[in-house]
């Protein structure tokens, strides 16, 4: 325990390059780690609704779109894509609630989702997350918050059934969050929290499906960890200015994932990966303009003591190949974005598009880049993404709204061996449908 503490406690010096220059996607894509969040919309619909005594808030926020999508020169795909958030509150009292929150979607579209690896295509992912959170408001400025959750995420791969995919995973775990306003009135709101989780992540298909074809010994639960996240957040908002940092770094304390040496053999001490990830998010609203800039910000460092050892499929070692911290790197996305907002006579919302692009490059510290056939060459490994994706959404009433997407992806690297996994590809998705928020 003491060994952890002082991990936790431990901020290395080049979390500074991250403040200074701060890839949500890869967040979300490989650690899903803000998916069980309340959002912020729904705690503050929660207080609007006042009420001194025992009260059931019912919210529900549901999306349901169809889509066409397209990964290269294949053939395009029809789908959906469907959310839906379900939180039947409980407002004990002015000051106390206990919020129930449910959350789960499922997307059909041909797809690339970033794992630790690199690059693999899927067509069909579900998420099912679950919260149950207290919260109590002491004196107006302060909140006190404490929960439980878990995770559960599956990706349908192509001859497999749902619950058999190779990156499947599930989480339980619990947190907090502490947060004190600063300054909270009409004109200006200044907030800062501290807050922090521990959840247990396992991968239940990885080791049957990968490891026993490695040429180390494979161990029983290679890929599972327990994860402890701090999370610092800051947010400053004013009539015409949103903006909020958060910082968080993430110790993946693996448990049973030996650490590979240059001989290919695994050694006592187990892996360990520091995953820091700082996100910036800035929306300017000005007042006589209806055109909304907004940038958001991610940078994201991931320090592992993890090796990789390739014996490239044969007998002799004069063409192994060891990869000292394989699973390290940096990366940052800058995500500019414009919204057009158009207020209707008749309806009580307005009517928005958004423009926005995101530009990702991830750069490994050690990790070669390899060709075609599999050679490596001097280079370290860096891939980039360009996304471009415009939305539209309509008020069809004071509950529903229409809303339509289009995204293209352009995603290239000098990573060339893509036997397993893909680096370099061109993604087109469409879809179109409606919102109900209740």
């Amino acid at each position: 325990m003491y060994n952890l503490i002082m991990k936790l406690l431990r901020i290395p010096i080049y979390i500074i390059a991250i403040l200074l220059f701060s890839s949500a996607v890869y967040a979300d894509d490989v650690e899903g780690i803000d998916n069980s969040d309340i959002p912020a919309a729904i705690e503050k619909a929660i207080e609007l609704k006042k009420a001194d005594n025992f009260k059931v808030i019912p919210i529900i926020d549901m999306t349901l779109l169809g889509t066409a999508s397209k990964l290269g020169g294949g053939d395009t795909i029809g789908g959906v894509d469907a959310k839906a958030t379900v939180a039947p509150a409980m407002r004990l009292d002015e000051n106390n609630y206990i919020i129930p929150l449910y959350y789960g979607s499922y997307n059909r579209e041909r797809q690339v989702i970033t794992e630790e690896e690199g690059g693999r295509v899927y067509n069909e992912v579900m998420d099912q997350n679950a919260t149950f959170e207290y919260k109590h408001i002491y004196q107006g400025n302060t909140t006190f918050k404490t929960d439980g959750f878990m995770r559960l995420h599956y990706v349908k791969e192509k001859g497999y059934k749902w619950g058999s995919g190779l990156y499947d995973y599930r989480d339980f775990g619990a947190g907090f969050d502490v947060e004190h306003y600063i300054e909270k009135t009409k004109q200006k709101k200044i907030a800062v929290s501290l807050g922090g989780e521990y959840y247990h992540r396992k991968y239940p298909n990885y080791q049957s499906l990968l490891s026993l074809a490695t040429v180390t010994a494979p161990e029983k639960d290679e890929k599972d960890y327990n994860g402890y996240r701090p999370i610092l957040k800051y947010k400053y908002i004013t009539p015409n200015l949103n903006s909020a940092l958060m910082y968080s770094p993430l110790y993946k304390d693996f448990i049973d994932k030996k650490v590979i040496n240059s001989n290919g053999v695994l050694e006592d001490d187990r892996r360990e990966d520091w995953f820091h990830l700082v996100n910036i998010n800035l929306t300017y609203l000005p007042s006589a303009f209806p055109v909304a800039p907004g940038l958001g910000l991610t940078g994201i460092i991931v320090d592992s003591n993890q090796n990789y050892y390739d014996s490239s499929g044969t007998v002799t070692l004069l063409d192994d190949t060891a990869t000292k911290h394989y699973y390290s790197f940096m990366s940052l996305n800058v995500n500019p974005r414009l919204t057009y907002i158009h207020k209707l006579k008749d309806k009580n919302k307005p009517a928005t598009v958004t423009l926005g692009y995101a530009y990702l490059v991830r750069d490994y510290s050690d990790r070669k880049a390899q060709k075609a056939d599999g050679t490596y060459t001097d280079d370290n490994e860096r891939d980039q993404t360009h996304t471009i994706r415009l939305q539209a959404t309509y008020p069809l009433s004071k509950n529903v709204s229409a809303v339509a997407t289009a995204q293209y992806v352009k995603a290239k690297s000098n990573m060339k061996y893509e036997t397993y996994y893909l680096y370099g590809y061109e993604s087109y998705i469409g879809a179109a449908g409606i919102r109900a928020k209740f």
